[in-house]
């Protein structure tokens, strides 16, 4: 919970626009990092914050595992 990520997670491409349907972002990150990064920090029903969200990677992953999201961009 509090160690850090000891193995390589290799960035996936998505199988569907769930996360770049609406728009392109210049920082998006690989779903599948973000998704072992909420997964390894956060338990299931605690809420994670990003409050530089952008196209909201972090928002969506979060729900889709369990967890609550707080998105917050400009």
């Amino acid at each position: 919970y509090d160690e850090p990520i000891k193995k390589v997670i290799i960035p996936r491409k998505q199988a569907s626009c769930i996360h770049s349907g609406t728009h392109p972002y210049f920082t998006k990150r690989a779903w599948n990092v973000v998704r072992e990064y909420v997964g390894h920090f956060t338990r299931t029903g605690e809420t994670v914050l990003d409050p530089f969200g952008g196209a909201g990677v972090t928002a969506i992953e979060s729900i889709l595992t369990g967890r609550k999201a707080v998105h917050v961009d400009i």
